[in-house]
């Protein structure tokens, strides 16, 4: 089919339920309106951009398009950056849409706008699309299991039985974390902020962790909870962390690490916030799960030096078009640059 018997137009309100039944066909995930609202009306960057493919003769809505403003910060400041978000086109659809063409030309739109568009999760096809659109690889993302708890494979194998059997022995044998690092909750997004001004410049391109962000990203997510914590260490704050629990199979779960930093990309507290996550979820069921761009820093190395085992190549790229930035800025990035979902 000619790319002419097909409408592309900003997304309206009346398209929502549409839209939603289509991302659930792709993704396998149902979303409400409340959820799409607040993913893409109430950033405090911004509302998304996003816009919508429908058909012309049968007025169907077929594909989608848009892109979320993210806070990044590069060694010469703050950059406008965006990211690509829910793209997807009905599978009956696909060969009769040529899809890059219709990206190209809203890329076209609103490429001047942003110093770096990027896609957190390229692989596959999609990738493919995007590095002829001008996007280059940057980093792949690394995986880290820093820690699995004794109960973690024989709840996820036995269920709760398994949980049980060996939940207690566990907690016995876990060592308590240094007291000169303290280990404290926290929705003080504010003092988050606070904390990550006075952690100095930037060699590479960093998520800014804005208390506006912060607070839209972790606190208000639309589908996880998520729990925050800054360690402190003699009186003053020098870290910071935050993840999610999800469940895995039978009795077990993941807490995923959504975002960390502390004072001077430090080894040692890398090591300290993780060994707190660890002593929390000693006599449970749980591997702690982490995510990152680099696998040659800080953070890389202290969880290698908990666990004990390698970090794994996971099977995206993060992808990046800023033709004017320097390419060989490093980027030192956690999943809060992506949605999280």
């Amino acid at each position: 089919m000619a790319l002419d018997e097909f409408e592309v137009r900003p997304t309206l309100e009346s398209d929502v339920d549409e839209l939603n039944a289509l991302y659930q066909r792709v993704s396998g995930r149902v979303r409400t309106r409340e959820q799409w609202a607040a993913e893409w009306l109430r950033s405090p960057l911004g509302p998304g951009r996003t816009w919508v493919i429908r058909e012309r003769a049968s007025e169907r809505l077929v594909g989608h398009h848009g892109i979320l403003a993210v806070p990044l910060l590069g060694p010469l400041g703050a950059l406008r950056a965006a990211r690509t978000e829910n793209t997807m086109v009905a599978p009956e659809f696909r060969s009769a849409l040529y899809y890059p063409a219709v990206e190209a030309q809203l890329l076209a739109q609103y490429r001047e706008n942003f110093d770096v568009l990027f896609t957190a999760a390229g692989s596959g096809p999609q990738a493919a699309m995007r590095r002829r659109l001008g996007y280059r690889p940057v980093a792949r993302w690394i995986d880290f299991t820093p820690f699995d708890s004794l109960a973690y494979r024989p709840g996820r194998d036995l269920g709760a039985v398994g949980r049980a059997s060996v939940g207690w022995l566990g907690a016995l044998t876990r060592r308590r974390p240094s007291e000169l690092i303290r280990f404290e909750h926290t929705r003080d997004v504010e003092r988050v902020e606070r904390l990550w001004r006075r952690c100095g410049p930037r060699d590479g391109v960093e998520p800014d962790r804005r208390a506006d962000y912060l607070r839209w990203r972790l606190l208000e997510h639309p589908w996880h909870a998520f729990e925050l914590a800054l360690l402190a260490r003699a009186g003053e704050d020098v870290g910071f962390v935050a993840w999610r629990k999800s469940p895995a199979r039978r009795a077990a779960e993941r807490w995923v690490v959504e975002d960390a930093f502390v004072a001077d990309d430090d080894e040692a507290l890398h090591r300290a916030w993780l060994e707190h996550l660890a002593w929390r979820a000693r006599d449970q069921s749980v591997r702690i799960f982490l995510r990152a761009s680099q696998d040659d820093g800080a953070l890389a190395r202290a969880c290698r030096s908990l666990a004990g085992r390698p970090s794994k190549p996971a099977g995206a790229e993060l992808l990046v078009r800023a033709p004017n930035l320097p390419r060989e800025w490093r980027w030192n990035v956690t999943t809060l640059i992506d949605q999280g979902i």
